[in-house]
C-alpha cells in the first residue's frame, strides 16, 4: 500500500468546518432564554458571552490548524501503521520500475519506493552497516593463512579463544541493487577492496539519491575508481557472466522484498541462490536483506510456515506479503552449507529487520581423502567456527585496521552534531568512521539455528 499523505481538516472547504464548530459553540442549545415577546434575554451577560465566544473561536482555529498538518502514513502489518508528521516532500516521481519519493519526517530525509521506506537519515547506518560488515569480516576470518592483505593483513583473534590467524580482506565484491549507494559506500570503506560491481535495475533511484541524499554516498561513491556501476538486472548479470566469468569474494543483495510481481521477486529463489553460489570465489560469503523480523502479525497466516520456501521460492505465504525472513533463511539453507540469520532494530521501518549470511564450509585440497571434520590445508580458507562465536577483540581489531572513510562523503548532520565531509587527509579510522556496527554479537543478534 502506498504511503498516505493526509490532511485532517475538511479538504474542500476547511473554513466551513470551522464556522460550524464556532457557531455551535457560540449559541449552544438551551443557553438563551426567550422573553414572551420572542426577544432574547441578555441578563446583562453580553460581555461574558463575547469573551467566551472569542476564546472558543481562537481555540477552534488553533485546533483546526493542528489537525490540518500533512501526515506520512505507512502500513506495517494489518492493524499496525506508522503515522508521523510530513515535514517536506523533496522529490516524487514514477520510474519505469517503481514510484520514488524523498520525504522528510521525524526520521530526517527518507527514501520511499512503492510506498515502503527504504532508508532514513536517522538509521540508514544501522541497516547498511549491518548488511555489509558481518559478511566482509567473516570472509576475512575465513581467508586462511597467507596473502598478506595491505593495511588489513593484521593478525586478529578469530574466535573467543586465544588462537590467532592472519586474515586477508576480501578484494572483490558484487552488490545487487543498492541504488541508494550506501551499500557500496560501506563496502568501499574496507581499505583493501579493489573492485566493486554494483548492478541496479532502476537508474532513476540512483540519480534521485545522488541529488537528494549525498550523505548516503552520492557522487563520492559513483566517482570512486574502484566502483563499476551497471544499469541492469542483477540476475541477468550473474547468469550471463557480465561478459566475464568473474568470481567475487563477497556478494551482497540489497534489493526490495520478494513481493509477488515486484522487481526483486526472482532474486530470492533456489535457482538464483545456486547461481550466486557459482559466482563466489573459494571461501566466499553471500548476504542478503531478508525483510521484517519483528514480532508483529503478518498479512498472511501461512507466511510463518513457509518451511524453506516451498516450490523453490522465499515469498512468505501464497500471494501474500507476510514475513519472508524465515523462508529466505530456509531457502538459502537448501543451497549453502551454512545459513546464519541475524537481526537489527530499524526504527524507521517500525520493527526489527532481518538479514541472512550464507556460505559453504571449506575443506582441504585433499578433501576426497578426508572426512568432513578433517583439517583444511594451509592454502584453503580456514574453518573458524560460527559467526556468532567471533569475539569482540577480533571485530574491533578488524574495524580499526581495515575501515577508512570514503573521500567526499558528507556526514549526516545529526550524526555527531555537525556536518563533516571525509577527505583524503582525514585521519579518522575504524570505529570513528562507523556509526553503528560493533561486532556480529553486538548490535546485531545472530542465531545458530533457524528462525520460525
Amino acid at each position: 500500500m502506498a504511503p498516505i499523505i493526509t490532511t485532517r481538516a475538511t479538504q474542500d472547504h476547511p473554513e466551513m468546518e470551522t464556522a460550524k464548530v464556532v457557531a455551535a459553540a457560540a449559541a449552544p442549545p438551551g443557553r438563551t432564554k426567550e422573553k414572551k415577546d420572542g426577544s432574547a434575554n441578555n441578563n446583562n451577560d453580553c460581555s461574558t458571552t463575547t469573551t467566551t465566544t472569542t476564546r472558543t473561536t481562537t481555540t477552534t482555529i488553533e485546533s483546526q490548524r493542528s489537525k490540518s498538518s500533512l501526515r506520512y502514513v505507512e502500513d506495517i502489518s494489518p492493524g499496525l501503521r506508522l503515522d508521523m508528521e510530513l515535514r517536506a516532500v523533496l522529490h516524487s516521481s514514477v520510474s519505469d520500475v517503481q514510484s520514488v519519493q524523498v520525504v522528510e519526517t521525524c526520521f530526517g530525509k527518507t527514501l520511499v519506493t512503492d510506498g515502503k521506506t527504504q532508508s532514513s537519515a536517522h538509521d540508514e547506518c544501522v541497516y547498511h552497516e549491518s548488511l555489509v560488515h558481518p559478511a566482509m569480516f567473516w570472509r576475512a576470518l575465513r581467508s586462511g593463512k597467507g596473502g598478506g592483505g595491505g593495511g588489513g593483513g593484521a593478525t586478529s583473534t578469530s574466535t573467543t579463544s586465544t588462537s590467532t590467524t592472519t586474515t586477508t580482506s576480501p578484494r572483490s565484491v558484487f552488490v545487487g541493487g543498492g541504488g541508494e549507494l550506501a551499500t557500496a559506500r560501506e563496502v568501499l570503506r574496507h581499505a583493501d577492496v579493489t573492485r566493486v560491481v554494483m548492478v541496479d535495475i532502476d537508474p532513476s533511484v540512483v540519480e534521485v539519491c545522488r541529488v537528494h541524499l549525498p550523505e548516503w554516498g552520492g557522487d563520492a561513491v559513483l566517482n570512486d575508481p574502484r566502483l563499476e556501476y551497471v544499469v541492469g538486472d542483477a540476475l541477468a548479470y550473474l547468469r550471463d557472466g557480465g561478459a566475464t566469468t568473474e568470481r567475487f569474494d563477497v556478494i551482497v543483495m540489497d534489493v526490495t522484498d520478494p513481493i509477488e510481481y515486484g522487481p526483486a521477486e526472482s532474486l530470492y529463489n533456489v535457482e538464483f541462490y545456486e547461481m550466486v553460489r557459482e559466482r563466489l570465489a573459494p571461501g566466499g560469503v553471500f548476504v542478503t536483506q531478508a525483510g521484517s523480523a519483528g514480532l508483529v502479525p503478518s498479512s498472511s497466516s501461512s507466511s510463518s510456515s513457509g518451511g524453506g520456501g516451498g516450490g523453490g521460492g522465499a515469498e512468505g505465504g501464497e500471494g501474500g506479503e507476510g514475513s519472508c525472513f524465515a523462508p529466505i533463511r530456509n531457502t538459502l539453507a537448501r543451497v549453502f552449507d551454512v545459513a546464519v540469520p541475524y537481526t537489527a532494530p530499524i526504527p524507521s521501518f517500525g520493527e526489527d529487520w532481518g538479514f541472512v549470511l550464507a556460505y559453504d564450509e571449506c575443506r582441504g585440497d585433499d578433501d576426497d581423502n578426508n572426512d568432513d571434520d578433517g583439517p583444511s590445508s594451509s592454502s584453503s580458507p580456514l574453518r573458524v567456527g560460527h559467526p556468532a562465536d567471533v569475539g569482540r577483540d577480533a571485530i574491533d581489531g578488524m574495524i580499526e585496521g581495515r575501515i577508512v572513510p570514503v573521500s567526499g562523503v558528507p556526514d549526516h548532520a545529526s550524526a555527531r552534531g555537525s556536518r563533516r565531509t571525509a577527505t583524503t587527509t582525514t585521519t579518522l579510522r575504524g570505529g570513528d568512521v562507523l556509526r553503528h556496527y560493533d561486532g556480529m554479537g553486538g548490535g546485531e543478534r545472530l542465531r545458530r539455528g533457524g528462525v520460525s
